[in-house]
């Protein structure tokens, strides 16, 4: 008689509702970062951590060591990660000056986040940030030709361009998010002893050029290569047109070679 089992097992699988499945990738999620509460508040934080690319982490205690939101915007990501773990403490910088005092009116009663007004770059100094009618997309770096091709009529028009003090990273990390439309490898080289001692970095990555002079995954990935970090997971890409414009990525320390 034939084993039946693996085609009872695939079938099960095909027929497991889709709730029972996030339902389980709640529970891992909540294990995997030590974090406590019904099977309901699994569920919520982990919806919230997929919404933020925080499913992609390695397991980690986000309430050891700082988390830094480096392109906070309006807070949704430094939100998402208090939601997950109130006992977590996070940097938040935010370069546009509406956005960063925004930012410290909404977090001004909480000891957990500090607001830093700095544009993260390798050198300390000025620069000029060009401010787009929709922030998300606001950069260090002149918007490019497919820019305003791939997000048609989104708000990609640079509306102010303003001088904002710029500043190297130089903060004790657990977790670190970048979201800073082209400038990545700027800021990356120059947080050489911010990375040293980084467990997962966040990143979100163009995989084609949105801004002059930009970084993409064909630049980044290399340069996280070479500074000693290793691909641990990518979000599924968000896809206009039928062309995959940028994705999630999360970085973690390579291991260390074993000696010969």
């Amino acid at each position: 008689m034939p084993d039946l089992r693996p085609r009872l097992r695939r079938f099960a699988q095909l027929a497991r509702p889709s709730g029972l499945e996030l339902a389980r990738e709640a529970r891992a999620f909540a294990a995997a970062h030590a974090l406590e509460g019904s099977p309901r508040d699994q569920l919520r934080r982990y919806e919230r951590a997929r919404g933020y690319g925080l499913a992609l982490l390695p397991p980690i205690r986000l309430d050891e060591g700082l988390v830094v939101d480096v392109g906070a915007n309006e807070g949704g990501f430094t939100d998402a990660v208090l939601a997950i773990e109130p006992r977590a403490r996070v940097l938040a910088i935010e370069p546009v000056p509406v956005l960063a005092e925004g930012l410290r009116r909404r977090y001004g009663s909480d000891g957990r986040v500090r607001v830093d007004a700095h544009a993260v770059s390798d050198e300390v100094g000025s620069a000029t940030l060009n401010v787009t009618a929709n922030s998300v997309f606001t950069s260090l770096l002149e918007p490019g030709q497919a820019l305003d091709q791939a997000y048609a009529d989104t708000g990609t028009a640079v509306t102010e361009r303003t001088e904002v003090p710029t500043a190297r990273l130089d903060e004790p990390v657990s977790v670190l998010k970048i979201d800073v439309q082209g400038v990545e490898a700027k800021l990356l080289r120059g947080a050489g002893a911010t990375l040293a001692r980084t467990r997962a970095v966040l990143m979100e990555m163009n995989f084609v050029s949105h801004y002059d002079g930009d970084t993409t995954v064909a630049d980044l990935h290399p340069l996280m290569l070479e500074l000693g970090f290793v691909l641990y997971g990518i979000a599924p890409p968000y896809v206009e047109s039928g062309q995959a414009l940028w994705s999630d990525a999360c970085y973690v320390p390579a291991p260390a070679k074993k000696p010969a």
